[in-house]
């Protein structure tokens, strides 16, 4: 079958509809089942359908994500036509018919009495017999033979409708009609004495569904899940999202609310902050308490509030003053915070609003559905007349029946989806459209260009509120729900599809996962803007060599199969390779698996760091706890606003990308996250628990906005120092903002004391949290990569058996060969996006793209870029030419710079340690250590520093002697991964990379003096002296050299094989010793 229509040579790309030819692209589809036409259509372009839409299908089912009715009239007399969409556009009044094609009317002819007529030459419809025919054949004896070519009305087409985003004014515009043709009219007698012939029966009407999502709705539903929430929550949506539906006598109420809120809000804080000076169980007794009381649905009544607010600032004024900790023990032991606290109830004022609300945005909902309603008739068709007889005295012949009305179905439902879809009769979420829109999705988020990641957000949304039904869908239940059976048929009845439920169900979860990782700010691999590998470029050149080839070849296959399918050639052959190609991209995504579970990496790289700067920060933040508390005298203001806005500047994330889409509020980024919840994985429910942010927020205003995003968080229960505590996203440049702000608060007579400590915990925020946000992220991926390793297990088992009874002329076969090209495709991106990071590590070329975003393009554009990739690296060389490369010391004998350890490292080294690791407990010394390029440090004017040696060295370390009698002392170096390089003009270049472990070895009982510190003590060689730089030869296996401006983490294992009996207690000079390479600083 196919579609008829005028020749549109200019729509063929964007309306796929209007060919007759069958289609298979990248962004759409087009083919004919029996007598069934189905077109599906990815990209934003409207499919058009206007006067010339026709089709000789009895049914055509179009998937698009915008169609636009551009006809007064479309005219399908009996046909069936499906348009489901995310956004139906409506130029002008317009109207989709259907209706059923009226019987012809009889036509006498004068004759003598009615012969019998031979069954094989009766007219078609002459016997159609559906129960609503008069069969009695006595009645026809003596009438006039005639001509009857009197015909039944024909049945109506059915029209289904989805519109995901819909506007109701504009369906203001469409009617739709269903009527059942009228039956023809007897045939009138020309016989004197007889009487005229039976009218035929009239058709049934149509059924009309119609599923819509609408604003009203959307905001119905909000307003409902609101309802669930805590009444805190509750109060902050009243006053901001949701404002606009708040009158201005309960908008009144809800700012009585509001004031209470943050009295008790007021409170908690204190009680927060006393448990951090021993204040004791019972401070924290009654936080908890407060913690609780905030997390309740129902809320206090209005009349309780004003004698609870002022109970409750009573008590918060004298928890200030008061500086013995014993009398504010006796406070909170009193129970004073309980009794303040005004009793919830669930039939407050505030429910009250909120249950007023959404009635009245439900009767608006429905009020709608009844006007739109009435717009759609599927009528049943009048029976025809009976014929006359020209004997006025004798009745006519008997009127035929009417038909059967049709069904008239809209519903206004969740645009998220809900159990009520369940009831739909169509299938309005096509498998293989679903996944063309998901690439396209996945095309924008690999792009990282800032306006495709917006719309990457929004098609990644869309699809998890289209698919939102899945999540009350039961595919075995029986009998199935409406929808269910829909897809069902669709594979067995239909033949046009498979692998309905698991296709879906993929779809669903990859768009929900990769939209999370989109809030996390990272980018398609999970990596941040600073990232960098430390692999040479020619080893990337290696890769791209053999992957561009293998590209193009799988390119090829693809184009082949379309063609072929064009041309109807398509056959079994195809559907073979498609299963090899399944096999393939089963072996990509299980070796992306083992990646992220591997040891060493990146899951566990980021956890390694949490656990590293994790107590640091905390340390940190009691050590300015303590210097404000110090200070207290010197305030005008009480510092507990200063110690609280401390514990919000806790929580920032630097993120550089800002989708406005997912970053256009508070509310819209924590929603979508919070859907991370709904997964339930046994291999990683541990680490999820463990790990996973309970709350994202983002933040573009100043100190006031980001404390009370983080005063209004959901849970108050988690710790700060707890990985799932609450984050706030926000730029490098605002966080920058954010703490200069904070500092500047201070009076100038006592920021001097604060200035160093606020400048490492703004160093260990920065870090510690970009490590739990690299750790969600791999969590996510790990579980997108099973999420997919499952589907295609599922499909390629399925596939073993049933290879001869697929029809390779359908879409899903070109999806199974695409879907091996893309995985390819991405892959062969991946690999230039690591390059360009990699130049730039190795370059320090200031002028490129920082973030090595590259267009997502063929075979062909992918080698172009490749060489650009090759050119700037060959620039990168050029500029290195500029100046001579040193290496330092000259002598083996002579020190290299030395960075010297302060007291404060030296003490926290000394301190023994017993961590846990993989549930095995190990005994340490460590320490971190922080040499920051802009405080002093031993390097002069070198820039480009690349390290060859580093060694530690512990003047008086003691241990017991080795079975040599030598007093070896181990120490493990880390260079913890975010690092700082300088250019030859000074300039400060910040990278992100893998953490890297550097052992050293030497004999303490040789170094008694720093003066002894030499290369003689030395027991091993450090390999990292053949890592490359700009100006060394570079092989494949090359790895780049590190700097010294970064963090280092100090480690002495203390074991029964390593430091044993270690000592260095009375150590006084420790030191770092670095030998490198580097250029001179250049002037401009």
């Amino acid at each position: 079958m196919t579609l008829l229509s005028k020749p549109l040579s200019d729509k063929d790309e964007a309306n796929p509809g209007h060919e007759k030819k069958r289609v298979f692209t990248d962004t759409s589809a087009r083919f004919h089942v029996k007598d069934t036409t189905i077109i599906l259509q990815a990209s934003e372009t409207p499919f058009v359908v206007d006067s010339t839409f026709d089709t000789t299908s009895d049914a055509v089912l179009v998937y698009a994500e915008t169609i636009k009715i551009d006809s007064k009239l479309i005219q399908l007399p009996g046909k069936s036509l499906g348009l489901f969409c995310n956004k139906l556009l409506i130029t002008q009044d317009a109207e989709i018919d259907v209706s059923g094609i009226d019987g012809k009317e009889g036509i006498p002819k004068a004759s003598g009495p009615k012969k019998d007529v031979p069954d094989d030459k009766k007219k078609k419809g002459d016997e159609k017999d559906d129960g609503k025919k008069d069969n009695n054949k006595d009645c026809d004896k003596g009438k006039d033979e005639v001509d009857n070519d009197a015909t039944d009305g024909r049945d109506a087409g059915n029209v289904w409708l989805f519109i995901q985003d819909a506007n109701v004014e504009t369906l203001e515009k469409l009617r739709i009609s269903a009527f059942g043709g009228r039956g023809g009219k007897g045939a009138d007698s020309s016989a004197e004495g007889v009487s005229g012939n039976d009218g035929k029966a009239g058709g049934n009407g149509g059924n009309i569904e119609v599923i819509l999502g609408s604003p009203k709705m959307h905001e119905a539903m909000e307003l409902s899940t609101l309802r669930k929430r805590p009444w805190p929550m509750q109060v902050r949506a009243l006053l901001d999202e949701h404002s606009q539906l708040v009158d201005n006598t309960d908008s009144a109420t809800v700012s009585k609310y509001s004031e209470y809120l943050s009295t008790v809000l007021r409170v908690q804080t204190i009680l927060s902050s006393l448990k951090h000076d021993n204040a004791g169980e019972e401070a924290k007794s009654a936080e908890n308490y407060i913690n609780n009381y905030l997390k309740k649905v129902e809320s206090p009544h209005i009349d309780k509030i004003t004698d609870s607010t002022a109970a409750l600032s009573a008590l918060e004024k004298e928890l200030t003053s008061l500086k013995d900790v014993s009398a504010i023990n006796d406070i909170v032991r009193d129970g004073r915070v309980k009794k303040a606290l005004a009793a919830v109830s669930e039939e407050s004022e505030l429910a009250s609003i909120l249950e007023n609300i959404y009635e009245g945005l439900m009767e608006k909902v429905q009020s709608a559905e009844r006007s739109l309603a009435s717009r759609y008739n599927s009528l049943e068709g009048e029976g025809g007349q009976g014929g006359r007889s020209p004997n006025a005295m004798i009745p006519p012949g008997k009127r035929g029946p009417s038909g059967l009305r049709g069904r008239v179905t809209l519903k206004d439902l969740n645009p998220a989806g809900s159990a009520r879809h369940l009831s739909a009769s169509q299938a309005f979420a096509f498998p293989e459209q679903c996944q063309l829109l998901l690439r396209q999705a996945d095309l924008a988020f690999y792009s990282q260009a800032p306006a495709d990641i917006d719309h990457a957000a929004e098609l990644y949304r869309r699809i998890v509120d289209r698919l939102g039904f899945l999540k009350f869908a039961k595919f075995s239940q029986e009998p199935p729900r409406p929808l269910v059976k829909a897809y069902q048929s669709l594979e067995t009845i239909a033949k046009v599809t498979l692998f309905s439920e698991i296709t879906l169900k993929s779809v669903y979860d990859q768009a929900k996962l990769r939209i999370q990782r989109l809030v996390l700010g990272l980018d398609m691999w999970g990596h941040d803007e600073l990232w960098v590998p430390r692999m040479s470029v020619p080893y990337y050149d290696g890769e791209l060599d053999f992957g561009l080839d293998l590209l193009k070849d799988e390119e090829e296959l693809v184009e082949d199969y379309e063609k072929e399918v064009t041309e109807n050639r398509a056959t079994t052959v195809h559907v073979g390779k498609s299963k090899q190609k399944l096999s393939s991209t089963l072996q990509s995504v299980e070796a992306t698996i083992s990646q992220l579970e591997a040891p060493n990496g990146p899951l566990k790289m980021a956890m390694y760091q949490i656990a590293a700067f994790n107590p640091q920060l905390k340390a940190k933040r009691q050590e300015i706890r303590a210097i404000l508390k110090s200070l207290k005298g010197k305030f005008k203001e009480p510092p507990i606003d200063y110690i609280k806005v401390l514990d919000c500047l806790s929580t920032l994330v630097d993120t550089t990308m800002k989708p406005s889409s997912i970053l256009k509020g508070l509310k819209t980024a924590a929603e979508l996250y919070k859907s991370r919840k709904s997964y339930k994985d046994e291999k990683y429910g541990e680490l999820m628990e463990d790990y996973l942010i309970d709350e994202i927020k983002t933040l573009e205003g100043s100190i006031s906005d980001l404390e009370d995003g983080f005063t209004t968080r959901a849970d108050h229960t988690i710790e700060l120092d707890d990985p799932k505590c609450i984050k706030i996203l926000a730029s490098n440049e605002k966080i920058r903002a954010l703490f200069k702000e904070y500092r500047n608060s201070f009076p100038k007579e006592v920021i001097e004391d604060l200035n160093d400590a606020l400048d490492k915990h703004e160093s260990l925020v920065a870090t510690r949290n970009k490590a739990i946000v690299e750790v969600n992220s791999c969590i996510l991926l790990l579980l997108e990569a099973r999420e997919s390793a499952a589907s295609l297990k599922a499909q390629s088992e399925w596939l073993g058996q049933k290879t001869l009874q697929i029809d390779p002329n359908l879409p899903f076969v070109a999806h199974w060969l695409r879907r091996a090209r893309d995985a390819l495709q991405f892959t062969m991106m991946q690999q230039l996006n690591h390059q360009r990071r990699a130049i730039r590590f190795w370059g320090l070329g200031k002028d490129m793209r920082s973030n090595g975003s590259i267009p997502v393009a063929n075979s062909v554009i992918l080698r172009t870029e490749r060489r650009k990739n090759r050119e700037t690296f060959n620039k990168c060389l050029e500029r290195y030419a500029e100046s001579v490369r040193n290496s330092w010391p000259l002598h083996k004998n002579r020190a290299g710079p030395i960075y010297t350890l302060n007291k404060t490292q030296l003490d926290e080294l000394k301190q023994l340690k017993t961590i846990e690791v993989d549930g095995r407990k190990k005994t340490e010394h460590s320490a971190l250590v922080n040499i920051d390029p802009k405080s002093p440090h031993p390097f002069r004017n070198y820039t480009d520093i690349r390290l060859r040696q580093v060694r530690l060295w512990l003047v008086g370390a003691d241990c017991t002697p080795n079975e040599s009698g030598k007093k070896l002392v181990t120490a493990s170096l880390i260079q913890m991964g975010d690092e700082t390089i300088q250019n030859q003009y000074m300039e400060d270049l910040s990278f992100s990379h893998d953490h890297v472990q550097i052992s050293f070895e030497y004999f303490a009982d040789e170094v008694l003096t720093r003066e002894q510190a030499l290369y003689a003590s030395v027991n091993v060689r450090q390999e990292i002296e053949k890592y490359h730089y700009i100006g060394a030869r570079a092989e494949n296996s090359s790895i780049a050299a590190i700097g010294p401006f970064a963090t280092w983490k100090i480690v002495l294992p203390v074991t029964q094989n390593t430091n044993q009996g270690l000592n260095i207690s009375k150590v006084k000079d420790a030191f770092f010793e670095f030998r490198g390479t580097s250029q001179s600083a250049l002037d401009r």
